[in-house]
């Protein structure tokens, strides 16, 4: 019989060293430097965002005018029709070299380290919100004469076309925080043409 304690107490006594050399490891592995890349590597997931959207910025009259042409081969146009349509062209690229410069200044490092206020920051919304009004009012001439001059089959696949750049706008904007509280969707008055952004 104490032949049986004495291996139960030496049972006990290695279970114990094992279960002190079992937390002693764990907290050993929660300091360990080999957890720190980890925490490197979050931290330099800020830069890697800025770089990628300062590749968009720059990108962005390039895709808008890649989508024009896309656009203007899939419409088949007439003689008569190709001038409406560069006309609008031109009021687009120059609405998107506008927002790509504008893309820029906002990627800027020293403008991004200024904290700005709740007021601030409304006035600067308010801003592009104006800016994109303009850029609106200056292209609607010219998409109410190319969608008058275009047939039905032409205005289906516009209408395709214009839906497809419409989402792609819709989520740029709402990525930068211009369309912050408002819905996803809306309805276009009755009549108007499909909106070409």
């Amino acid at each position: 019989m104490p032949k049986a304690l004495l291996l139960v107490a030496a049972c006990l006594l290695l279970c114990g060293f094992a279960a002190a050399a079992f937390i002693a490891t764990g907290a050993k592995a929660q300091s360990s430097p080999r957890t720190m890349p980890v925490m490197v590597a979050r931290a330099g997931t800020p830069r890697l965002d800025m770089e990628r959207r300062a590749r968009l910025c720059d990108e962005r009259a390039a895709r808008a005018a890649g989508r024009l042409a896309y656009l203007q081969a899939r419409l088949d146009l007439t003689s008569a029709q190709t001038p409406l349509f560069e006309r609008w062209k031109n009021a687009r690229l120059a609405a998107a070299r506008r927002m790509k410069e504008k893309c820029a200044a906002r990627m800027n490092p020293d403008r991004r380290a200024q904290a700005l206020t709740p007021v601030e920051r409304l006035a600067r919304e308010e801003a592009m919100l104006k800016a994109r009004l303009a850029d609106i009012g200056a292209e609607r001439p010219a998409l109410l004469a190319l969608y008058g001059s275009l047939t039905d089959q032409q205005k289906a696949r516009f209408g395709d076309g214009a839906r497809r750049m419409a989402m792609r706008m819709m989520r740029h904007v709402r990525g930068h925080g211009v369309m912050r509280g408002m819905p996803a969707s809306g309805a276009a008055p009755a009549g108007s043409p499909p909106p070409p952004q």
